[in-house]
C-alpha cells in the first residue's frame, strides 16, 4: 500500500524531531507539552536519562510520575530497576514530562514526535492548535530539514537513524 504524495506531505508536516543535550545532573529548564494524541519515540543515544511525567493540579505542586531510567551503554550491570538493554520508548501527548541526565556525565535523547491529524484531535476533544514545550537544549526542526541534514547524497539514511525507529519497530517500549 503505497501514499500518495499529498498524502506523504500532510503527514511529514505533522512530524518533528528534537535532540537534547543534557549536563550531567541537569533537567530540562522547561517541561515538554505535547498535544493530546501525540505519540512521541525517544531514545538514549548517550549517557543517562531519567525521564519523567508531571502530575498536578492548579495551585498545587506538580510532583513526578512514571519515573523511568535509560542508560546508553552501562558500564556494568548489577544496578536494579535500570533497562540495560537501551529500547526506544513510546509516551503519549496530553500530560507534561521531562528528562533528567543521570549523575554520570552528559547525556543525548532523540525524540521522534507524530502529532495527531486535525481530524483527529476534532475527535478527541482536543484543541486543534498544535502546540510544543520548547528549552534551549533543545534542536527543534521538521522533517524534511532533519532529513536533508542527515540523509546521504545518494538519498540512504544513515544506519543509526534506521536502528533508531525506522526498522526497529519492535525493540520500542510502551509506557503511558
Amino acid at each position: 500500500m503505497s501514499m500518495e504524495p499529498e498524502d506523504l506531505s500532510e503527514v511529514l508536516e505533522r512530524v518533528s524531531c528534537r535532540l537534547f543535550s543534557l549536563p550531567s545532573g541537569r533537567t530540562l529548564s522547561n517541561p515538554l507539552d505535547t498535544p493530546v494524541g501525540t505519540m512521541v519515540y525517544g531514545k538514549v543515544l548517550a549517557g543517562g536519562v531519567e525521564r519523567f511525567r508531571f502530575l498536578g493540579a492548579s495551585g498545587r505542586v506538580a510532583r513526578k510520575i512514571g519515573q523511568r531510567t535509560q542508560i546508553a551503554n552501562p558500564s556494568g550491570r548489577g544496578v536494579e530497576d535500570v533497562d540495560h538493554s537501551n529500547p526506544s520508548w513510546l509516551q503519549y501527548g496530553g500530560s507534561r514530562r521531562s528528562y533528567e541526565a543521570l549523575d554520570m556525565g552528559p547525556c543525548l535523547v532523540f525524540e521522534l514526535a507524530l502529532q495527531p491529524s486535525r481530524n483527529e484531535l476534532a475527535l478527541l476533544g482536543a484543541s486543534t492548535a498544535l502546540v510544543d514545550g520548547d528549552d534551549s537544549s533543545t534542536v527543534l526542526t521538521d522533517y524534511q530539514e532533519m532529513s536533508s541534514m542527515v540523509q546521504y547524497d545518494d538519498g540512504t539514511w544513515p544506519q543509526l537513524l534506521e536502528e533508531l525507529f525506522i526498522l526497529a519497530p519492535n525493540k520500542t517500549e510502551r509506557t503511558d
